[in-house]
C-alpha cells in the first residue's frame, strides 16, 4: 500500500556518507566544486539528499520499488514486505524519524479495461481530472492543497498481460491526515495501514464517473437530464455548497449504477485488496496453528477454531471478558464499551471505532444492513444508516421482536413455537 516517502533523517551527513556513496560534490570533467548541486546517493530507487543551511539528510522515493531491488512496483506490496524494507533500512532510517509526505494506494486486477474507466472519469470534489491518454500511458490526476489523486492503468504502463488499475493518494503535507505527526515506526503499524485504507476508500467513493454503456434513449426522461448534466465536468465545478453537491453526486452515481453495466464494485475490490495487504494472521488462522492430533488415527482436530479462541484467550490476546465494564450491542453483539454507559445498541461512535479496529466486521455489517442506494454515499452517511438499521430492528413496530414473543405467552397458540425461535432473538426480548 505505502509507496512514496519523504522523510527527514536524524542521522548526520557525516554518518550517512560512510554508509552510502554520494555524488554531486564536484564536476566529473573539471573537478570544480559544485556548490549548487546537492550531494545525492541512490539505493534501489531511494534518493538520500544532503541539503539545507544546516545540512540534514532527507530520503525520497518509492519503498515499493526498493523492495523489488529498484525494478518495478506493479506487484502486491504487503505489510510484511514493508517491514522487511524497514529492517533493510535500519542503519539509515531511525524509528522516530519524522515523515513529511507519503504516497499510498493499491494495484487491483479488474474485469474491465482500466483505461476505459479512466477515460470516463468526470470529477472529484468539484474539480475535473487532468487526463493523459497515450499508447502506453492512461493517467488521470487531480490536485488539491495537500493531496494529489492519481488513477492510472498500471497494466498498460508496464506492458502486463492483465488489467491492473492503480489508485493512489500523494499527501505532500500530513497536517490533516496525521495532526499529531507521523514517524517511520508508525508506518509499520497495521492500524496505520487500516486508517490509510479507510481514507483511500472514502476518496474513491467521491470519484464521479460515467458509464459509456448507458443508452440514454432507454433511460426514463426524468433521469436523462441528470445523466447529461453529471457527465459534464463544468456542472460539478459550478456547484456551491448550498447546491448540496454530495446529494447530486449520490443521485448521479446511483443512476449510473442502475443503467450501466461496467465499473461496478470498485470500492469493494479495494477493500478486499487492503485485507490482503494487511496480512496479519486473524485469530481463527492463529488457532489453526494449535491443532489437537489424535495419535491413533493421526487426524487433525476438526472442531471449531472460534471455540478454541474462547478457551485460550492468550492465543489471540483476547482478554475482553476480564474487563468489568464490557458491554455488547443487543442486536449485533459488538463491543460498545466506548459508548455512553446506558447504550444498548451499536451507534455512530461505536461504528467508527469498529471501522478502525475491525474493518472486516464493519464491512460485513455494511453489506448486510445497507441497501445499494446508500453504497455511493459518503462514509458518514453510511455509518448513520447502519446505526439506524440496528435501532430499527429493535423498535420498528412492524418487526418488534419483544412484542411478537410477548404475544405468544399471552394469547393462545396452536402449538408451542418457543423452541423454534432464534436464541439471539429471545435474548434481545429478555426471555
Amino acid at each position: 500500500m505505502i509507496d512514496g516517502i519523504n522523510i527527514t533523517l536524524s542521522i548526520s551527513p557525516d554518518q550517512i556518507q560512510q554508509l552510502l556513496d554520494f555524488t554531486g560534490f564536484h564536476s566529473e570533467t573539471t573537478g570544480e566544486i559544485l556548490h549548487h548541486r546537492k550531494p545525492t546517493a541512490e539505493k534501489f530507487g531511494l534518493l538520500f539528499i544532503i541539503a539545507g543551511k544546516k545540512p540534514a539528510v532527507k530520503v525520497k522515493g518509492s519503498v515499493h520499488i526498493f523492495a523489488n531491488k529498484g525494478k518495478h512496483n506493479y506487484d502486491r506490496f504487503t505489510l510484511s514486505r514493508f517491514r522487511e524494507v524497514v529492517s533493510d533500512l535500519s542503519q539509515e532510517i531511525s524509528p522516530l524519524d519524522k515523515v513529511h509526505g507519503i504516497e499510498f494506494g493499491v494495484n487491483i486486477e479488474t474485469s474491465f479495461d482500466p483505461s476505459l474507466w479512466i477515460r470516463n472519469l468526470v470529477a472529484i470534489r468539484g474539480q475535473r481530472f487532468n487526463l493523459t491518454d497515450k499508447p502506453r500511458k492512461c493517467y488521470a490526476e487531480s490536485k488539491f492543497s495537500q493531496i494529489v489523486v492519481k488513477i492510472y492503468d498500471k497494466g498498460k504502463q508496464n506492458s502486463l498481460n492483465r488489467w491492473v488499475l492503480r489508485i493512489e493518494l500523494n499527501y505532500y503535507k500530513l497536517a490533516r491526515l496525521f495532526p499529531n505527526g507521523l514517524t517511520w515506526k508508525e508506518l509499520s503499524d497495521p492500524e496505520t495501514w487500516r486508517y490509510l485504507g479507510v481514507k483511500l476508500i472514502e476518496l474513491v467513493e467521491e470519484v464521479i464517473f460515467m458509464d459509456p454503456t448507458i443508452d440514454l434513449t432507454k433511460v426514463p426522461e426524468r433521469d436523462q437530464m441528470t445523466l447529461k448534466d453529471g457527465h459534464n465536468p463544468l456542472f460539478w465545478e459550478r456547484l456551491q455548497r448550498k447546491d448540496r453537491p454530495d446529494r447530486k453526486r449520490k443521485l448521479f452515481q446511483g443512476l449510473v449504477a442502475k443503467h450501466g453495466t461496467n465499473f461496478t464494485g470498485i470500492p469493494d475490490m479495494i477493500r478486499q485488496e487492503i485485507d490482503q495487504l494487511i496480512d496479519i494472521p486473524t485469530p481463527a488462522k492463529m488457532a489453526q496453528c494449535y491443532q489437537f492430533v489424535d495419535q491413533k488415527k493421526d487426524t487433525s482436530f476438526s472442531g471449531s477454531y472460534e471455540k478454541m479462541e474462547q478457551r485460550y484467550p492468550l492465543l489471540t490476546c483476547n482478554n475482553e471478558p476480564t474487563y468489568p465494564d464490557l458491554r455488547r450491542c443487543i442486536i449485533t453483539d459488538v463491543d460498545i464499551s466506548n459508548q455512553k454507559p446506558k447504550s444498548r445498541f451499536l451507534g455512530i461512535n461505536g461504528l467508527r471505532r469498529l471501522l478502525e479496529t475491525d474493518p472486516l466486521k464493519f464491512f460485513e455489517l455494511r453489506n448486510a444492513r445497507l441497501s445499494e442506494r446508500w453504497w455511493n454515499c459518503p462514509l458518514d452517511i453510511q455509518i448513520r444508516e447502519i446505526a439506524h438499521s440496528i435501532r430499527n430492528e429493535y423498535f420498528n413496530p412492524k418487526h418488534n421482536t419483544r412484542r411478537d414473543i410477548s404475544r405468544l405467552t399471552i394469547y393462545p397458540v396452536l402449538f408451542d413455537v418457543m423452541p423454534f425461535i432464534d436464541p439471539m432473538k429471545l435474548r434481545r426480548a429478555n426471555f
